[in-house]
């Protein structure tokens, strides 16, 4: 049972109903309703049974076929051609840095692959961060990233150590869901530490301007004379 993913999905889910978190769902470029359909059918998905596919073979449908309909979703509703590269790079890079924690850790028990989960969850929710330039390519690059990954050391595991292989089984789930929760929120506070400064550098600006005015309303009170002398 993906525990930790559905943890993570109830409290995004709490915080967008109340919300404090329509504000970033707005931002991700995507309706507040498919949010609430990814949360609804990945929670179903993870009780259903895996779909058989073929021997040892299977496909879970709430670690691997709602997130792909998920990712296929924002891709349609956000996908830019000018920043076409930028998405491919981050697919690559989070690909990429999954399948290599994968085959490093190579798990063998529960806690292992909790462990792997989240430490690929966080990892490339981080280089996720990095390359994307908006939130909803964030969120591609670390659903693609993730997904990839887990297809490529799933039929490693099926075709060269011959063992029983789930695609989108064994912590995918919670790796997706944190991948998300970590770039997001690293975006999001990003963002609001640079506000948080320039509104600091606007405030100190206008306390200067205010400043200088105070002076120099002050010194005309004060001499007149001196002030308008200038002027004769």
């Amino acid at each position: 049972m993906n525990i930790t993913g559905l943890i993570l999905l109830a409290a995004l889910s709490v915080i967008t109903f109340f919300g404090f978190g329509r504000r970033i769902i707005h931002r991700l470029e995507i309706k507040e309703w498919m949010f609430f359909a990814f949360v609804l059918l990945s929670t179903l998905g993870i009780l259903l049974p895996d779909i058989p596919l073929s021997g040892s073979l299977s496909l879970s449908v709430g670690g691997f076929v709602i997130p792909l309909t998920f990712l296929i979703a924002v891709i349609y509703v956000s996908f830019s051609k000018k920043d076409f590269a930028t998405i491919v790079l981050c697919i690559v890079l989070c690909a990429s840095v999954a399948i290599a924690l994968n085959m490093a850790i190579r798990p063998v028990a529960a806690g292992f692959y909790l462990l792997n989960a989240m430490l690929s969850g966080v990892v490339v929710g981080v280089v996720a961060f990095g390359v994307g330039k908006k939130r909803s390519y964030i969120v591609v690059g670390a659903l693609a990233g993730i997904l990839i990954g887990d297809v490529v050391n799933t039929l490693l595991a099926y075709f060269s150590r011959g063992q029983t292989a789930v695609f989108g089984g064994n912590g995918v789930f919670d790796a997706v869901i944190l991948s998300l929760v970590v770039g997001v929120a690293l975006r999001e506070l990003v963002e609001a530490v640079g506000q948080k400064r320039s509104n600091k550098k606007v405030n100190l600006r206008n306390l200067s301007m205010e400043s200088a005015e105070d002076i120099l309303i002050k010194k005309v009170a004060e001499e007149p004379h001196e002030i308008f002398k200038h002027f004769e």
